[in-house]
């Protein structure tokens, strides 16, 4: 079982999956200075349209999410993150995905108020990473939702416990 929030926020996901279909293109871009096992694991993750990249820590799966997104036909995408990383996705997506802004949502109030006035969005063809980490997530998944997320990246996503799990509960 996902946790409550984490489960609404993939309904939208499916609903815009099924409205919306997504034409992804036959001609890959990769950065040349990903390593072998990296531009076979971003490869896989196009040709499946998604999937788990599991790795050892260290060897670039922020990176390989990363290149997947920029060949990906999506242009809102949310990342949940722990709080120790979440700055990080937005330094390495400036660096391995030139086609996205990366935004830090911050906290519930900053959510909402972003809600209301989203001022970094200048056309609705802009590609936006929405970062945010696992705790901002079980305080306001709900509200997350209305951003339009057309795809997510769990980092670290066996931190979706079960219902019954404490960090669900609190």
């Amino acid at each position: 079982h996902l946790i409550p929030d984490l489960k609404d926020l993939l309904e939208p996901l499916k609903e815009v999956t099924h409205r919306t279909p997504m034409t992804w293109s036959t001609t890959i871009q990769l950065d040349p200075r990903l390593y072998p096992y990296q531009v076979d694991g971003v490869k896989w993750a196009i040709a499946h349209r998604g999937g788990y990249i599991a790795d050892e820590p260290g060897l670039g799966k922020t990176i390989q999410a990363l290149q997947w997104l920029e060949n990906s036909p999506y242009r809102r995408a949310l990342v949940v993150a722990p709080a120790s990383v979440v700055f990080n996705w937005k330094d390495e997506a400036i660096e391995w995905s030139k086609s996205w802004s990366p935004y830090v949502l911050g906290s519930a109030s900053n959510i909402r108020k972003t809600l209301k006035n989203p001022h970094w969005v200048q056309d609705q063809n802009q590609r936006i990473i929405y970062c945010i980490t696992w705790s901002q997530l079980a305080n306001c998944g709900s509200v997350l939702s209305q951003f339009g997320f057309e795809t997510l990246i769990l980092d670290e996503a066996h931190r979706a416990k079960s219902m019954w799990a404490k960090r669900t509960i609190h």
